[in-house]
This record gives C-alpha cells, sequence and structure tokens, in this order.
C-alpha cells in the first residue's frame, strides 16, 4: 500500500541529494530539470558533479545554494544558446556559403 510520504515524493518535482563540501555534510534540493542540468555541464567540464558544485558554492554571494545552483545554470545555457545563435546568424550572412557553390 502506498503511503502518504510516497504519493507526496511522486509528485514533487525537486529531489534532495547529500554531498560533502568542504568537509561538511550538506542536502541540496533542486528540480530535476536543474539536476540534469548540473550533470550535462559537468560531462562538459570534464568535472564531477560535486566539484562542479563546490566551485558554485566557492563563488556564491550571499545567497543559499539551491538558488545560486539555478541561477549558475541558467546562465551556462543562456550563454551557451547566445553563442550557439550568434553561430547561426553568422553562418546566414551574405556571402558566408560562397565557397560551397
Amino acid at each position: 500500500m502506498e503511503t502518504r510520504q510516497d504519493r507526496k515524493r511522486r509528485r514533487s518535482p525537486v529531489a534532495k541529494h547529500s554531498v560533502e563540501l568542504a568537509g561538511h555534510k550538506t542536502s541540496i534540493s533542486l528540480e530535476k530539470p536543474f539536476w540534469d542540468g548540473l550533470r550535462v555541464i559537468a560531462r562538459n567540464e570534464n568535472i564531477s558533479v560535486v566539484t562542479l558544485v563546490e566551485r558554485i558554492d566557492t563563488d556564491r554571494a550571499g545567497i543559499n545554494l539551491s538558488s545560486s545552483i539555478r541561477l549558475f545554470v541558467l546562465h551556462y545555457f543562456k550563454t551557451l544558446s547566445q553563442v550557439s545563435s550568434s553561430k547561426t546568424t553568422s553562418d546566414l550572412t551574405p556571402g558566408a556559403h560562397s565557397e560551397a557553390r
């Protein structure tokens, strides 16, 4: 039989993970897309998720860690999107494909 806590976990978009930062265990609560984003960024940077979280923790300015992580992930993918858009746009300029003709 499903318990009340099981139903709450199933409905909650937030997942908690424990990590050790600077020798202290801490719990981080993030929505699944942010955990997924952290994993992608860590893979792209060839570092572990914990190392990435340590870097974010070191650089944060007075806001809680979960919020700092969300902002970091958002900024990372926003910047990546802008870089990708500028490359696409530059490829569409007149003469960009003249060598292919």
